[in-house]
């Protein structure tokens, strides 16, 4: 392929940086945390690695009839929840947050639907630490009364004294029923997947109606943040939830970097949109929970959508990688998400910062020739900055 059409990478910034040392510590420390708030029998500590790995086979099934609604109002599955999702899914979303564009003014509200044991909450305490001098006031709403009441002493004894700034309300209701704002912020973590069942019509409608519940509890300027595991479901859930929250007016901030339809929905590709990133700096006693539980978590994994009601410039010199770098014939090759749709990009030597997530800035040659074997526009691509590397 000609010159003109390499392109010429000019910036990668992650969106998942190493976690910083503050937030590690905290994170080794959260035990104890749980330990003051919820601490385990005997026979249950024995049991935990077993309650683990049964409730992930529950959670984690993309068939069957999947967890039962409000499976966290039974002890052993909420014990399991709150010592091995809960600190996991803390992880995970403070390693998004923290290399999000997110951020709150002082007074304004956030609604959390299926808020479970306060997960967003705790997790947006330690990822942004700038908003603890600010007055917010969190509504979290979920169907069971015991992990939201285990979630809000967990918060209260995670942040002491200084979590006063933050006025904490719990709502035990189903997400349809909660209260109706406007927020400055409307998000859920891991709770779309459960309130978007149903399949064909039956799911279409559901995600119409829910498209519109999270739209209607938005302030004019209002940001929604949407977060799921990074399954095929979760993925595909978010995608096709884009559109809709797009005919409602919302702008899509990230991860995409444009407005355009997303092409993971086109028939012919079979992945989803996600990022895996490695769990490094999670905290020895949860990784030694995993293993004894017989589970696998070298890699973390999430999918997300972040949007707003006011309408974003996005620079069409900007990309997202959305695969792991990966070998090709001829060299390395990556996948990424532009205006134009989905591009292989290829090179002979992986460019620093080429990795899942991470948001590119290159001057990228308008696509001529696609991939014969995916279909993605087939794009070259050189390291402008002087230094290739990991």
């Amino acid at each position: 392929m000609s010159d003109d059409q390499t392109g010429i990478l000019r910036d990668a910034v992650p969106l998942f940086s190493k976690p910083a040392p503050a937030l590690a510590e905290a994170l080794t420390a959260y035990r104890k945390v749980l330990d003051s708030v919820h601490p385990l029998k005997g026979k249950h500590r024995a049991g935990l690695p077993q309650d683990v790995k049964r409730l992930s086979l529950a959670l984690t099934a993309e068939r069957g009839p999947g967890p039962q609604t409000n499976y966290l109002a039974n002890p052993a599955n909420l014990s399991a929840y709150l010592y091995y999702f809960l600190p996991w899914n803390i992880y995970r979303l403070s390693r998004l947050l923290t290399g999000l564009n997110f951020d709150m003014k002082d007074g304004d509200s956030l609604l959390d639907l299926g808020c479970g044991p306060l997960t967003l909450a705790q997790a947006l305490w330690l990822a942004r630490p700038h908003l603890r001098e600010r007055r917010l006031r969190l509504v979290c709403v979920d169907q069971t009364g015991q992990a939201m009441r285990a979630g809000l002493a967990l918060f209260e004894a995670l942040t002491g004294e200084a979590g006063r700034n933050w006025t904490i309300d719990i709502v035990q209701a189903p997400a349809h029923k909660a209260p109706g704002g406007p927020f400055q912020v409307v998000a859920a973590a891991n709770a779309l997947n459960e309130l978007a069942r149903g399949r064909g019509e039956e799911g279409h409608h559901a995600m119409e109606r829910m498209a519109e519940m999270l739209t209607g509890r938005m302030a004019h300027n209002a940001q929604l943040l949407l977060v799921e595991p990074g399954t095929r479901l979760g993925g595909k859930l978010l995608s096709r939830l884009r559109e809709m929250l797009m005919e409602e007016g919302l702008s899509p901030l990230a991860p995409c970097t444009h407005a355009e339809p997303c092409p993971m929905l086109a028939p012919r590709w079979r992945s989803w949109c996600h990022f895996v990133f490695p769990s490094d700096g999670a905290p020895e006693w949860l990784v030694n929970l995993t293993r004894v539980s017989g589970l696998d978590k070298d890699r973390a994994s999430l999918s997300f959508m972040h949007m707003s009601a006011d309408e974003p410039h996005h620079e069409d010199t900007s990309s997202r990688v959305v695969s792991h770098r990966f070998t090709l014939p001829s060299g390395l090759g990556a996948y990424a998400c532009d205006h134009t749709g989905l591009r292989l990009l290829t090179f002979p030597a992986a460019p620093r910062g080429m990795v899942s997530g991470a948001l590119l800035e290159a001057g990228l040659p308008v696509p001529k020739q696609r991939d014969a074997k995916t279909g993605t526009w087939l794009t070259p691509i050189r390291d402008g900055r002087g230094d290739a590397g990991r």
